[in-house]
């Protein structure tokens, strides 16, 4: 679906642009816009298993091999997975969250609007050609941040 879109969006935007240069060639300059969107998407949804795998670390160094040293000082510490059993604390995973997508979309418009503004076009073809892109970037991070937002049914 990403790269239907991606494709769809490419091609409305050549076509209303009337058609400057090649369409594959295009579409290989612009696809690089997606790597800052696919990286904050990871890195969004991939938050709170990274933030509850990432305390594994310090407990590791702290007792090597099982050999009850307390090598950092923290005792018997445990892992914690009660940061999002408060309404706080889910509201501060679900801004870094959507802080994450938004800059990512930012990025992937700042970078198709160069790769664009590089075919050397003039400045309204130019927009005519990566208004349809943008639109379908912000629907990306739309769709991203609903599934943030959505139940999860395990």
């Amino acid at each position: 679906m990403l790269a239907a879109g991606f494709f769809a969006a490419v091609w409305a935007g050549w076509l209303w642009s009337r058609k400057p240069g090649s369409l594959e060639r295009l579409c290989g300059r612009l696809v690089h816009s997606l790597i800052p969107i696919s990286i904050a998407h990871h890195a969004a949804h991939d938050l709170v298993d990274t933030i509850v795998k990432s305390q594994y670390l310090p407990l590791a160094l702290n007792e090597p091999f099982g050999t009850d040293a307390d090598l950092l000082g923290i005792g018997h510490a445990h892992v914690m997975t009660s940061l999002q059993n408060s309404a706080s604390g889910a509201l501060a995973v679900n801004a870094r969250q959507t802080f994450a997508l938004v800059i990512g979309l930012v990025i992937g418009v700042a970078v198709a609007h160069s790769k664009a503004a590089a075919e050397g076009l003039p400045s309204p073809c130019v927009m005519k050609l990566e208004l349809p892109l943008a639109v379908c970037m912000v629907g990306y991070t739309a769709f991203g941040l609903w599934l943030l937002g959505a139940a999860a049914i395990a």
